[in-house]
């Protein structure tokens, strides 16, 4: 018994320490100081977001979807996770994947906002398969990129705001 509450206070101090490293990250990000591109999620983003291509690619073939399918991926997963965590009662890890959820809008609304630019760095270093640029050209609104990044990021902030 007394081991056990030992290790829920170590759970806890550790969980503590965790949300406080994630708060500091956010708020890098909120006030400018830290784009996602150059985040340590990122990293854990990218992955996600190209299998996004491909599973959106093999269901709906190749066109409009399977570009839009990476960010569609890369954001719909850690809402999955929320929504397991959640069902598990799992009130922290909900709360840890609701921050994810809220940086791949931000990171989203970036690469949105820059299709007409295309000047993020991309891993096929080709502007030519920038996701965004592809789809928003083929809809002809590329020139409301900056809107629709814009409003990505509104829908963002709404989120964290409750």
């Amino acid at each position: 018994m007394e081991i056990e509450q030992e290790e829920n206070k170590l759970t806890n101090y550790i969980r503590l320490i965790f949300w406080l490293y994630l708060s500091y990250f956010s708020y890098q990000i909120i006030s400018g100081k830290l784009e996602t591109i150059n985040a340590f999620i990122h990293n854990i983003d990218l992955p996600i977001h190209e299998f996004g291509h491909l599973f959106f690619g093999i269901i709906f073939g190749n066109g409009l979807i399977m570009f839009a399918g990476g960010n569609l991926f890369q954001t719909i997963f850690p809402i999955v996770m929320v929504i397991g965590f959640l069902f598990n009662k799992d009130k922290f890890g909900a709360g840890v994947c609701g921050v994810w959820v809220g940086e791949t809008l931000i990171d989203a609304s970036y690469y949105i906002s820059d299709a007409s630019t295309r000047d993020l760095p991309l891993i096929t270093g080709d502007p030519d398969t920038h996701d965004w640029f592809n789809v928003l050209a083929e809809l002809n609104i590329l020139h409301l990129d900056t809107k629709i990044g814009g409003f990505i990021f509104f829908c963002w902030f709404i989120g964290f705001d409750y």
